[in-house]
């Protein structure tokens, strides 16, 4: 898919124009795939656990 729009756009506005549209369209998956990542999703009980085992330890 990434071919054929990409060969869409070279035909109408050049190479680096779809070169900078897919490199922004991969730039905006890894912050979704990085927002959205279960180890790195921050929620009120991974944090709460995590103080309590800090209180723990320490």
């Amino acid at each position: 898919m990434s071919t054929a729009i990409a060969g869409f756009i070279v035909v109408h506005a050049g190479c680096s124009a779809a070169f900078l549209l897919l490199a922004a369209v991969a730039c905006a998956a890894l912050i979704g795939y990085c927002a959205l990542m279960r180890e790195t999703l921050r929620t009120a009980a991974t944090t709460s656990r995590t103080s309590a085992l800090a209180s723990q330890n320490g």
